[in-house]
Order: C-alpha cells, then structure tokens, then sequence
C-alpha cells in the first residue's frame, strides 16, 4: 500500500487545482454499482441520491461492477456527469488457484496494513488506478467516498478536500484502529443515523454530520398477504444476514410450524447456494427479484432479526414505505426513532419467535400496524433534504 501511495501522491501532485466555481466538479467514489436493480442497501440508498446530487454539482462517479451488473451501466451513466466503472472479480467465478491467489493477497492486506476484510478485499489496484485517471482527466475539486472502508483512498489524492459517508460503524476489531487511522484524513464526516456519528464522535472527537437514509417511494400495490407467509429480504453479500438467517431457519419457523403447521418462510434477495444453505422444510429461497412491492403486500409479516452490524437497515425502511407488517430487533430499528413505534414491531431476540407466532395469529393487530406504516411512511421519501444535507457538507469541506 505504501508503494501504491508514494506513486499516487507524486501522481496527485501534478493534477491541476481548479478555483470553485458555480459548477463544482465532485469526484465519487463507491465500490458497487448504484443501481437500486443490484440488490444491496447502500446501492439503492446512493442511487436514489444520484439524481438529486446532479443538481448541486458535477458528479463523476468511479465504481466497481459485477460481470451480471453490466447492463446496468448505461442507467447509472445517464444519471452522472461522467462515469468510470472497473469490473469486480467474482471470487465464485475464479479457479482453484485464482481463488487461492486471491484469498492470500486479502490476508496479506489485512495482516500488513491491519485492514478489515471489507476494507482488504476493496483495496485494489484497478480501482486506484482509475480513481487517480479519473481525477487526472477531469480535474475535480472534492473527493466524496460512500463507504467507510473505503477511506483508504483518500490518501491517494491528498490535494483534494474530502468527504467521507459511512453507512456502517462497526466498533469491533480492527475497525475502531482503522477509522482512527483513515477517518481522520477526511474534511468532512458523515453517518447515517443518530447512533453511528455519535459513536464516531466519540472515536474521532469531532463533528460528525447525519445523513438519513433516504429511498424512492415505492408504487403502491393493495395488501393480499398469504395467511402464514413470513418473508426475509436481504443480501447474501452482508454478512449480518447470515446469522439472521439462520436464526429464522432454525427457531423461529419451527416454532411457528409447531403452531401453525402451514406456516412458511420466504428468502428474497439470494438463493440457498449464495448462503450456503440446504433445503429446509417450509423454506422457500427466491433469489433476486424485479420488485420488492408485491413481495411486502403478499406477506403477511416481514421479519428482520438484526443482531450484529450498524448503520441502518435500508430493507426494513422499504418495507415500511411499502406498507409492510414489519418485525425486527432493537438494532434493527436503530435509525428509525423518530417514527412512531406503532409502525412496527420491535422484540429482543429472546422473545423474536413467540412475537412473530402471536403476530401471525392476530391478522387485525398485524394489518392495522401495516396501515399505520403505510400511512406514517410513504409521504415523504426524504432525497431532496438528504442531498442538501450532502452538499453542504462538500460546501464546509471545500471551505477549508
């Protein structure tokens, strides 16, 4: 990484420095593709934001992409001043021996540089390699990088003001020595709830700024939910999801089932292979779907039994928005206090199954909780004030 830094700086050095103007030129940064068609939180929340960010400044985006995600890049182009994508090398998709390569270079990142996994796996040389052309090529004034492991690339263009937004403060090793090391370089700080800038405030001691997650409102489709039909929405990509998985698989359908024989579990978002699942009874994985709508009006509960990760879970937001009888954790609901409670169910992970049984025996209680979210939630997607709140956060680091 050093080496890459040394090259990057005496690279960066010679980019010319533009005065402001009333156009500013802002070079993005983010390690997928943001489209909301590729299934994963932060993808959609920044798509949506796209659109809105065009009308303060020229975004030129540089980001990763899958070899599936291809034919997406003309959406995302069209929504950007410019834009830069590096396919991504899909880790399944590799040979034996590629794979071996690849899993050593990310254990030699983590042990060399003390980089998380996520951090490790998303430090790679295309990707540096483009974010500096691009910055060569049309000279923007600020770097703004999605992600918080993706702060490392600050440094490569030192001579930039920069902002950083970090969907997931995650306060377990080796991430509170990173941030420590890689937050520090950004002007300007950003966090999606209440509860990560404060924990980043109290790490950095300095001002971090929040960011509602902010999504398109979504096509209203009339409620017809399947009597036992419990649905689980996520990517196999978040690790989180695993564990919430199992945990649906192995206690709460059971005792679901033991009520209430035909009672089912729905897996929307990836398939049994993507999580390294076998067939359960009762289980049935969809994989990615075209819409997420119609999935939240046919079930007759949502379950998201969060209980690691931070940030906010951009799935439990659009199954509000949907009008969806949603059922989550504690955790899981972190970033959605300012709405009214009545909106969802919220249990401990202790008491999770026993609420999810009662819910789905009680379908008055469960759909006027689905109308008062509806109600509550599909008013006001919130982009507009979300792409203020990021613009001026670019206007205090372009200040300094």
């Amino acid at each position: 990484m050093r080496r890459a830094l040394d090259c990057a700086r005496q690279r960066g050095a010679r980019l010319p420095r533009r005065h402001i103007t009333a156009s500013v030129r802002i070079l993005l940064l983010y390690p997928w593709l943001p489209a909301a068609e590729a299934g994963h939180g932060s993808a959609a929340v920044l798509a949506a934001l796209l659109p809105q960010l065009g009308r303060h400044a020229e975004v030129v985006l540089v980001c990763g992409y899958s070899k599936a995600e291809r034919e997406l890049l003309p959406l995302v182009r069209n929504q950007v001043h410019a834009l830069v994508a590096v396919e991504r090398p899909q880790v399944r998709q590799m040979g034996v021996a590629a794979r071996t390569a690849e899993s050593a270079a990310t254990a030699w990142k983590m042990t060399r540089h003390g980089l998380p996994l996520p951090a490790a796996k998303q430090w790679r040389r295309p990707l540096r390699h483009a974010l500096l052309e691009a910055a060569r090529v049309h000279a923007p004034q600020l770097l703004h990088i999605e992600i918080g492991s993706m702060a490392p690339y600050a440094a490569l263009l030192p001579h930039l003001p920069s902002v950083l937004v970090d969907h997931e403060v995650v306060d377990t090793p080796p991430w509170p020595r990173f941030m420590v090391r890689y937050y520090r370089r950004c002007n300007e700080l950003m966090a999606l709830c209440r509860h990560d800038a404060e924990a980043l405030k109290h790490l950095l001691h300095r001002t971090v700024a929040v960011r509602p997650v902010a999504l398109p409102l979504q096509v209203a489709v009339a409620r017809a939910p399947h009597p036992w039909r419990m649905l689980f929405v996520g990517s196999a990509r978040h690790l989180p999801n695993h564990e919430a998985l199992r945990f649906l698989v192995q206690q709460v359908l059971p005792a679901a089932r033991t009520v209430l024989p035909e009672a089912q579990l729905r897996v929307v978002g990836a398939t049994a292979a993507d999580y390294g699942m076998q067939a359960a009874p009762g289980v049935t994985f969809v994989g990615r779907v075209p819409e997420l709508a119609p999935e939240f009006a046919a079930a007759a509960l949502v379950l998201a039994p969060v209980n690691s990760g931070g940030g906010v879970r951009v799935k439990n937001v659009e199954a509000l928005q949907a009008g969806a009888a949603l059922l989550t954790t504690p955790l899981g609901w972190r970033g959605l206090e300012n709405l009214n409670r009545e909106v969802a169910a919220v249990a401990e992970l202790s008491g999770f199954a026993a609420r999810a049984v009662a819910l789905l025996q009680d379908a008055n209680a469960r759909e006027a909780m689905a109308a008062r979210a509806f109600a509550l939630c599909s008013r006001d997607d919130g982009i507009v004030a979300a792409a203020q709140i990021t613009a001026d956060a670019w206007a205090r680091a372009l200040k300094r």
